[in-house]
């Protein structure tokens, strides 16, 4: 190209040195075409939007899980107070003479009032 080719005269000569003729080698070494520029913005628009889909899945979960997380506490409160009432309750059993099942099962019983 040519300082002639240039719109201002004025600003030819650094126009070409500093834009164009940058713009020009980058292009011839690059190889990099409007097309290419394009392809790549689709791609990423597209990655994108897969992204956002994800997103939106792993949100609907999240609420799903939050409410078994919820149900899944209060049942392990009150599966602690159990045990804790069970610990405390007095069975007069002779611990070594009964299998775990035995001693479970009285103390359970006796717990319940059914003993």
């Amino acid at each position: 190209m040519d300082d002639l080719e240039a719109v201002n005269k004025k600003t030819a000569p650094v126009d070409m040195d500093e834009v164009v003729k940058p713009f020009f080698n980058q292009l011839r070494d690059t190889k990099l075409m409007p097309d290419d520029i394009l392809r790549m913005f689709s791609e990423v628009a597209s990655i994108q939007r897969r992204e956002a889909e994800n997103m939106d899945f792993y949100a609907e979960n999240l609420k799903t899980h939050t409410g078994a997380i919820d149900t899944l506490g209060k049942s392990v409160e009150r599966l602690t107070a159990v045990v804790e009432r069970l610990d405390k309750s007095k069975v007069d059993v002779d611990v070594d003479s009964l299998s775990v099942s035995e001693f479970r099962e009285r103390k359970v019983a006796k717990l319940l009032g059914l003993s």
